[in-house]
């Protein structure tokens, strides 16, 4: 895992953007090609198409023939004048990690954005490790963010791919504003990633995860909801949530949420009281 820096020699970045030929995303590229030394593929639709993060006016992904990731990967603007940079996913979904050490079910991303105050302390009883892990990396982020940006939730997580990103509006910024901001975003990833890493290759983690991590695999299917019941804000998906974890229940797997342990009982879904 290769440590990105964005303070290479100063380059003639003058002359790129004094170039009335290349629009806006050339200039981007060509800034980051110079920057980083890798190559960049630009999409320029004829009109605003959707992508991974919305309606995109353009969008570019860094080409890279090993399996190193920079937290300049991806660039976007969207036709809100949005600007995002970042990188979406470290080696494969982060997620897996709670299958593959704990033998849980979980959305990291509800568990760690979940309005619940209890949803972390269950989940973390369920999976210690990628709860933990999700705790550091939102803390390099945050201290990364206020450095760089005056504010702490700057540097935007996805927790299930552990994927970092800042966005930033670009209306009424020249380019050269834009490219100092896109410089800044990638420093503010780069040191936020950087100490992540010394956490996630420390000899604390795999101390944790083999101290935590079950032996072998239960019986029976696991899973954690981070909210119960479901309040989505859209009924249709709350339904069938519910509909999901009544199938689930009655194929006896065990579905933990911050509230306690679910039980199917005359077809309705209840908390199983605790034994005390």
């Amino acid at each position: 895992m290769g440590e990105y820096s964005m303070t290479s020699p100063t380059l003639n970045n003058d002359a790129i953007l004094n170039s009335s030929s290349l629009s806006l995303p050339e200039k981007v590229r060509e800034y980051l090609e110079k920057k980083t030394g890798r190559q960049y593929r630009v999409w320029v639709p004829s009109s605003p198409t959707s992508c991974l993060w919305g309606e995109c006016l353009w969008e570019m992904v860094m080409l890279s023939t090993t399996e190193e990731l920079l937290p300049a990967e991806y660039v976007f603007m969207l036709s809100d004048n949005t600007i995002g940079i970042g990188f979406h996913h470290f080696q494969t979904e982060f997620l897996k990690l709670d299958e593959s050490k704990y033998y849980v079910y979980m959305s990291l991303n509800e568990v760690m954005k979940s309005r619940d105050p209890n949803a972390r302390k269950v989940a973390k009883k369920l999976a210690p490790g990628p709860v933990k892990d999700c705790e550091m990396a939102e803390k390099a982020a945050k201290k990364a963010s206020l450095k760089y940006f005056g504010r702490e939730d700057a540097i935007i997580i996805d927790f299930d791919q552990m994927g970092m990103t800042v966005n930033f509006k670009a209306e009424g910024l020249s380019d050269e504003e834009v490219l100092r901001e896109i410089e800044k975003s990638a420093k503010a990833l780069s040191e936020a990633w950087k100490e992540y890493l010394e956490w996630y290759h420390s000899e604390r983690r795999r101390r944790l995860y083999e101290r935590t991590g079950l032996k072998k695999e239960p019986p029976h299917i696991r899973c954690f909801i981070a909210e119960w019941p479901p309040n989505t804000g859209n009924p249709e998906k709350d339904r069938e949530i519910i509909k999901d974890v009544k199938q689930k229940l009655s194929c006896n797997d065990r579905i933990y949420t911050p509230k306690g342990l679910l039980e199917l009982k005359n077809g309705e879904i209840t908390v199983k009281k605790s034994r005390r």
